[in-house]
């Protein structure tokens, strides 16, 4: 494995994990349904979530630059529960993923200051392994939960980030994860 591409995944991971992603173009919506990369990859957004303007992703997620910010980013009104979508690195390969979930996971322990793990495993969803990292996580204004799938698609590491304060996780936590459970990549 290029230790090159698992840097930058690793980077773009760890930042998307404490709310920061990577940019990506335009999303299609129809209905519920939010469709990215001409409808091969979709999911179903929680409840009452609307995409995040241009300039709301920068405030909530570009603290390290508008070049870590993601441009799909979809929140409650409040904005302090998201969905944020990101791709990383590039010319991976499926055999590398349970490497990658290692270092990704060391990676995380290393740069932020306080991790606690919930769970963190490969799945396989749909025929497709996933990488699965669920933590709590000490971000600059508050605690906060990510519940973190990453997959291949198209040698890119595809990142959703279903993230909420702990103050709002227990009343969302449903609703994240029944959205995580209607992502479909083709």
């Amino acid at each position: 494995m290029r230790r090159s591409n698992i840097a930058i995944a690793a980077i773009a991971f760890v930042l998307l994990a404490v709310s920061i992603g990577a940019q990506e173009t335009q999303a299609q919506e129809t209905a519920e349904r939010v469709q990215l990369r001409d409808g091969r990859i979709s999911f179903v957004l929680p409840e009452g979530f609307k995409a995040m303007s241009k300039e709301d992703i920068a405030f909530k997620f570009g603290r390290n630059g508008a070049a870590y910010a993601p441009a799909f980013a979809y929140s409650n009104e409040r904005q302090n529960v998201s969905v944020a979508v990101t791709f990383g690195g590039s010319g991976f390969r499926a055999e590398q993923l349970d490497e990658l979930k290692k270092f990704l996971e060391s990676h995380l322990e290393r740069s932020i200051p306080v991790v606690e793990w919930i769970e963190r495993e490969l799945i396989t969803r749909d025929g497709r392994r996933w990488i699965h990292l669920h933590l709590k996580a000490e971000a600059v204004d508050t605690d906060i939960v990510n519940d973190i799938y990453g997959t291949l698609f198209d040698g890119q590491l595809l990142m959703f980030n279903f993230n909420s304060t702990v103050a709002q996780y227990e009343k969302h936590k449903e609703s994240l994860r029944r959205s995580a459970q209607t992502i479909t990549v083709k």
